[in-house]
């Protein structure tokens, strides 16, 4: 895995084009609000690579962060 953060969409039951069902469960199952059963989310720390998964309310849809894609001073942290 290199080290650049993004949208996976891994199929767990692949059928016919693989891109458009990928662009289809994106469009159905997104965007996401704060406060919605779709807000919902939780994070796996990885052991093998740098950064974290964000799992969310579809379990086909992941996304890979890694800490330099965070924008947060230590300072705004402790304020």
């Amino acid at each position: 895995m290199d080290s650049e953060q993004g949208t996976c969409v891994v199929l767990t039951a692949p059928d016919g084009e693989l891109a458009e069902q990928a662009a289809e469960i994106l469009k159905r199952f997104g965007p996401v609000h704060a406060g919605s059963a779709a807000g919902d989310f939780g994070v796996i720390d990885l052991e093998v690579a740098e950064g974290w998964v964000v799992t969310g309310h579809h379990n086909d849809v992941l996304t890979y962060s890694v800490l330099t894609s965070l924008t947060i001073s230590r300072r705004s942290l402790s304020d």
